[in-house]
């Protein structure tokens, strides 16, 4: 098999084409393409899941789906390694419904800080872990009053993903899971448990 012929082409869920992945021979004269998962899978009876970003040897593809170690994985779902997300925002939507885990940043499971550096990373942006830290380190301050798609509120140990100027979404244990909810209501909700925003902060 010649060198054009030892491409992929690996697509995004929604259907999109990003670029061809670029095989390699390994020791055994396969060809294997090391991609990147674009969505969360979750491999059915073998119980196996890939979280976001997980990095898997492609041997083959085969009509709808990538041969890999794991066994056959749905090809819509990964992409090049050099491939870059260009909406954290959505790359956090992605993680609605997600079970709330102190310390967690993969599908089984996150917190606040970790759905921001999950999602950030997604889009090739370092961020630090933990609320803190991330307060500290990314973008301007803005008001509140002001705030738009993109900008991370901020609480003493929390922070949300502003979508648009009514809601955010964000890791929360009063739900226990990744959810979308008006920034009035939430932002009233923590103050009443004594908690208010110390700042909002816009990246560009």
């Amino acid at each position: 098999m010649g060198p054009a012929r030892r491409r992929w082409l690996c697509r995004l869920a929604a259907g999109e084409c990003v670029a061809d992945a670029a095989w390699r021979a390994d020791a055994q004269g396969h060809g294997i393409a090391h991609v990147r998962v674009s969505r969360r899978l979750d491999q059915g009876a073998t119980g196996r899941r890939a979280p976001l970003g997980s990095r898997i040897a492609v041997m083959r593809k085969q009509d709808r789906f990538a041969v890999s170690p794991f066994g056959f994985l749905p090809a819509a779902h990964l992409a090049p390694l050099d491939h870059v997300e260009s909406d954290f925002v959505a790359v956090a939507e992605r993680f609605l419904g997600t079970p709330y885990l102190w310390g967690g940043k993969t599908n089984y499971g996150l917190d606040c800080s970790g759905l921001v550096q999950v999602a950030l990373n997604a889009c090739g942006l370092p961020c630090p872990r933990d609320s803190d830290m991330q307060e500290r380190a990314l973008g301007l301050s803005v008001e509140l009053k002001d705030t738009r798609r993109g900008d991370l509120v901020f609480w003493k140990g929390h922070v949300a993903i502003v979508r648009d100027e009514m809601t955010f979404v964000h890791a929360n244990a009063f739900s226990m899971a990744v959810t979308i909810e008006p920034i009035a209501e939430a932002v009233a909700r923590i103050k009443s448990s004594g908690s208010d925003v110390s700042s909002v902060r816009r990246l560009d």
